[in-house]
């Protein structure tokens, strides 16, 4: 990693390598080490950073560091990766930036840890006196949506609109979803937002919006099923007559919550 380090500092010497790109595969190599390791690891490139500061300038910087908190994040270990952050930009005097917390928030997504998310906004806009971007308003709709109250989800949604941000496709097909699940008639008006706005609206969106949830095959299922109706609605229609069978339900599919 030193050796690493110090062709880094010579590619951006002369102008290159200072896009986050270039050490996205760092982080993702690091991180397939296992949990442990990778915090040794990162603990190590931290320490050569910090001693040879003088030596290296152009290698430190809040790319290099992001992409080592990303490292901690993508081993499963977010409590470490939010102690590190809050220590280490400090320490070698890097001013972090929206793109450094949105890599941190991220890991909320993941871990959905909604009480962590809220923390990390408010230290980006009071302590930093940054503006969130589109991604983070994003990941904090989607870390809501998570949650068993999710009408935070909204809050964000009409921020990030004040902001003149276009939310995503998959955010509002998210929204949808999460609504069509509990019933919240709020999914019909999140459909029109999306067809207002020019987003293809798939059948199979609009069906699971329709159908409060349930998923186009367990619909399938349900108009072809013969029989007993109330012994067939999560059957498909191969399945029926077979005598002693049980009956298999099928589940609605998970919310992806990954962006």
């Amino acid at each position: 990693w030193p050796v690493a380090l110090n062709v880094l500092n010579i590619m951006r010497e002369h102008g290159y390598g200072k896009q986050s790109m270039t050490l996205r595969s760092m982080g993702q190599i690091i991180a397939s080490h296992g949990a442990e390791k990778t915090e040794a690891i990162v603990d190590s490139i931290f320490n050569y950073m910090l001693k040879n500061k003088s030596k290296i300038p152009f290698a430190i910087d809040s790319v290099t560091l992001d992409a080592l908190v990303s490292a901690v994040v993508m081993s499963g270990k977010l409590s470490l990766a939010d102690n590190l952050f809050k220590q280490w930009y400090s320490q070698l005097s890097v001013k972090r930036t929206p793109e450094s917390y949105d890599s941190l928030l991220r890991g909320c997504l993941i871990a959905k840890n909604k009480t962590l998310a809220e923390t990390l906004l408010t230290m980006l806009i009071d302590t930093d006196k940054l503006k969130p971007t589109k991604s983070i308003y994003e990941r904090m709709i989607l870390i809501s949506l998570s949650q068993f109250n999710y009408e935070d989800a909204f809050v964000y949604l009409e921020a990030m609109k004040a902001q003149a941000m276009v939310p995503s496709w998959k955010t509002y097909s998210t929204l949808v979803r999460r609504c069509a699940r509990v019933r919240d008639p709020r999914a019909r008006v999140a459909l029109k937002e999306m067809e207002d706005m020019g987003y293809h609206v798939t059948e199979a969106l609009k069906s699971f919006a329709d159908s409060h949830g349930r998923s186009a095959r367990y619909n399938n299922q349900h108009k072809n099923a013969v029989g007993d109706v109330s012994g067939s609605v999560g059957s498909s229609s191969n399945e029926q007559g077979k005598k002693g069978n049980k009956e298999k339900k099928t589940p609605a599919f998970d919310i992806d919550f990954t962006v």
